[in-house]
């Protein structure tokens, strides 16, 4: 709460403040105190914004043209991949100015976004052909050789984001036969070898984009479109999925945003608290009461800002 509080008590920082290198991808941030709490990747420039725990741009680093993808793990290392642009992701270790660990996704396909075991420091990326993420990659901690790859189930493709749960299990939407939207589930981290697809029932048909597993292990789940009885950009939690019979069940908690300006809200990511989130749009990027619906209780401002991708650091426990 400590965080947020601060973040409340300040003005929101502009991206137009920082200075920022070019130099391999290595930005600013070398002061021995500079100590990041979330990065944003900026939507009009080749860059992600280093913040501190008083919402205060401390630095950049300079990262490939393109939509860029962020992930981070409780060391603070940040991952960054450019939404299949790319063939290789990027890894940056504190302190931040450091040159990053690159990886590169198999042959011909191209890197999408990662997914990170918050307890085990185990990875996973999503990759394939232009924007079809076929297969997914998952890494043991510090290697930069995956330890088992998988096929996505269906006909369509992963959507380049997922979560790991609390014992290290990984889930991902995916695109289904006709453009349905499923979820998938991969047990086994370095061991894993199969995928079981999980369905929600009626009359909760949800689009889900971005998931998170809250502070009790529960599935956060961003509906990207709507479906019967459900509301588009809206979070439906559930229980945590019963992999014994994919079935999802009734949501426990609906989560819905007042904004303070029109337009959508994409809920972005949890803080480490587990009580507040992050969402974006309209120029906004706000923190958010979680589960419980409301107006923000801290905004930053600017285009440049809120419709690039964030995480935070530490990120949240599950």
């Amino acid at each position: 709460m400590a965080f947020v509080l601060a973040l409340m008590q300040l003005s929101a920082a502009r991206a137009g403040e920082i200075r920022s290198s070019s130099s391999d991808g290595v930005g600013a941030c070398k002061q021995k105190d500079c100590v990041a709490a979330f990065f944003i990747a900026e939507s009009q420039a080749p860059r992600v914004l280093i913040f501190n725990h008083e919402a205060k741009v401390i630095g950049a680093i300079v990262v490939a043209p393109g939509v860029t993808l962020l992930a981070t793990d409780h060391n603070g290392r940040l991952y960054t991949s450019n939404f299949y642009r790319q063939s290789t992701i990027s890894i940056y270790s504190p302190p931040l100015y450091n040159s990053p660990v690159k990886i590169s996704v198999p042959s011909g396909k191209k890197a999408g976004g990662v997914a990170v075991d918050t307890r085990s420091g185990r990875f996973a990326v999503f990759s394939g052909v232009n924007y079809s993420g076929e297969e997914v990659q998952i890494y043991e901690a510090n290697s930069t050789k995956p330890c088992a790859a998988l096929q996505n189930p269906t006909a369509g493709y992963f959507f380049g984001t997922g979560a790991f749960d609390r014992d290290g299990t990984l889930y991902a939407p995916v695109s289904g036969p006709s453009g349905a939207y499923q979820l998938v589930s991969i047990p086994g981290g370095c061991s894993a070898h199969t995928t079981q697809l999980l369905s929600f029932g009626q009359p909760y048909n949800l689009a889900p984009s971005h998931i998170e597993f809250d502070s009790n292990n529960d599935l956060a789940i961003e509906n990207a479109f709507g479906g019967i009885g459900t509301e588009p950009y809206t979070i439906y939690t559930f229980h945590h999925p019963d992999s014994r019979n994919g079935q999802f069940g009734k949501p426990i908690a609906v989560t819905s945003f007042i904004s303070d300006a029109e337009g959508i809200r994409i809920f972005e990511s949890f803080l480490a608290d587990g009580k507040h989130l992050w969402a974006t749009g309209a120029g906004v990027l706000s923190v958010y009461d979680y589960p419980g619906s409301g107006a923000p209780i801290f905004t930053l401002k600017g285009n440049d800002v809120a419709e690039g991708y964030m995480a935070v650091v530490p990120p949240l426990q599950p």
